[in-house]
């Protein structure tokens, strides 16, 4: 799992593009989290 607090694209998709690119075995999976429950 890689997670940051920020939305910035160059330490979140572009982190993960790079990952991905040098290591093809990896990939991408999708998670499932009901966040009904969560509050601000």
């Amino acid at each position: 799992m890689y997670s940051t607090c920020t939305l910035a694209p160059e330490e979140n998709e572009a982190v993960v593009h790079m990952i991905l690119s040098n290591y093809p075995e990896l990939q991408t999976q999708d998670i499932d989290i009901d966040y009904s429950n969560y509050k601000e």
